[in-house]
């Protein structure tokens, strides 16, 4: 007999009840279909109880399937992400090197124009000393010494001319940053007349005096380029005769043995009764 009806009737009608010959004979068979209600219900209650462990089995395993596939997820967004980060990171910096690229040709072109305009300048002052020397050279008043003066004048400034030529011819050099200057031993006071030659021809035009006056002893020899040393003083005159509309311009050369921290250096000066800077 099933354990839980015998502690039913064992409730309901005594211990007698629970021996089956004291069963009396109506109650038997309701006795022995309860008893197999009570036998098949344990069976469908473990059949069930199985199930739901079979059913935990499957939720826990798909709950572990979960969540390793969440964190598979995560870590591909985390990835993605990177990948993302590291995207946005080289666009930014391929975009920072051509706006640099662009700014760096930029410049190279504005260098390049401003080079041009400047040798335009630099190509029609020896060009107008030349032409000038040449008609002085033509008039009939002029001695035999005023014009090998002339002639001098005129081959001093084609030199000076095609040195400027040369400087053109560089200008690949200059954009690949290889223009080398060069330190040789020059003449200062030379330097000085070359210049003053080329530009004394403009500040006649202006009815203009333009002379040097050296201050004390100044070197026979100095080790310097003359070429960029000869464009310096005739920018600087240059730009001095274009602002002073009468008087005169002067270059002042001295020769300093005193600088202090430096070693001995000649110094120019301009001195013009222009507007000034």
């Amino acid at each position: 007999m099933h354990p839980l009806l015998a502690r039913q009737l064992k409730r309901l009608v005594g211990e007698q009840m629970l021996d089956p010959a004291a069963i009396p004979s109506p109650w038997k068979e309701l006795v022995a279909a309860v008893d197999s209600a009570y036998i098949a219900g344990d069976a469908d209650r473990a059949l069930i109880e199985r199930s739901m462990e079979i059913a935990s089995e499957e939720l826990f395993q798909r709950n572990r399937e979960l969540v390793v596939n969440n964190a598979a997820l995560e870590a591909a967004k985390i990835e993605q992400r990177k990948a993302h980060d590291e995207l946005e990171f080289r666009v930014a910096q391929r975009t920072a090197q051509l706006r640099a690229a662009m700014e760096q040709a930029e410049a190279a072109n504005q260098s390049k124009s401003a080079f041009l305009a400047n040798m335009s300048h630099e190509i029609r002052t020896p060009m107008s000393a030349i032409l000038g020397y040449a008609d002085m050279l033509l008039a009939e008043d002029r001695s035999r010494q005023q014009q090998i003066d002339c002639i001098q004048t005129i081959r001093r400034q084609g030199e000076h001319l095609l040195a400027i030529l040369n400087d053109i011819l560089d200008l690949s050099k200059i954009e690949a940053g290889k223009l080398l200057v060069e330190t040789v031993n020059c003449d200062p006071c030379r330097i000085v007349a070359d210049a003053l030659s080329l530009m004394r021809v403009r500040a006649l035009e202006k009815q203009l005096t333009c002379e040097a006056l050296y201050v004390g002893q100044i070197p026979k020899s100095i080790r310097t380029d003359p070429t960029r040393l000869r464009q310096i003083l005739i920018n600087l005159l240059g730009n001095a005769i274009k602002f002073t509309k009468s008087g005169e311009v002067r270059l002042i050369v001295s020769f300093d043995v005193e600088a202090p921290k430096t070693a001995p250096r000649i110094k120019f000066e301009i001195q013009d009764s222009g507007i000034g800077m």
